[in-house]
């Protein structure tokens, strides 16, 4: 297997002037490059050693996710802004829409009673002559 530093390298010189993905991407392949030969190093010996330090790759790792982290925080908080602006819109139209309602409403039994008046004045009830009585 290739030496960390060899890899390393590779992905240094094939992904230069990448984005962040690549930049994660490298140390991702970095860290597990040299996991592995830490691990084939102390393959005989009774205990596996871990190297304990902390590289460029590490941090830039580390780096990407909380600028990932914080810029995904924005982006759900503008978000859920933006459907409260909506559901805020929704809600005033739901409102104008109720009162057109009623006044509809309104306006029906106002039509309604009007009948039923000329109705009786058909009948020669009511304004022309006193009601009749029935019965």
């Amino acid at each position: 297997m290739a030496a960390p530093s060899s890899i390393a390298k590779w992905l240094t010189q094939r992904y230069r002037w990448g984005g962040l993905r690549r930049i994660v991407t490298i140390s991702t392949v970095m860290i597990a490059a040299t996991m592995t030969a830490v691990v084939a190093q102390a393959g005989a010996s009774t205990g596996i050693q871990v190297e304990m330090t902390i590289s460029l790759g590490n941090l830039l790792t580390i780096l990407a996710f909380l600028i990932g982290g914080v810029g995904f925080v924005y982006t759900i908080r503008s978000d859920v802004r933006a459907q409260g602006d909506r559901l805020d819109a929704v809600e005033h139209e739901l409102q104008k829409l109720s009162d057109i309602l009623i006044a509809l409403g309104r306006q029906d039994e106002r039509l309604n009673a009007m009948d039923r008046r000329i109705d009786d004045m058909r009948r020669g009830e009511g304004f022309i002559v006193p009601p009749v009585k029935r019965g």
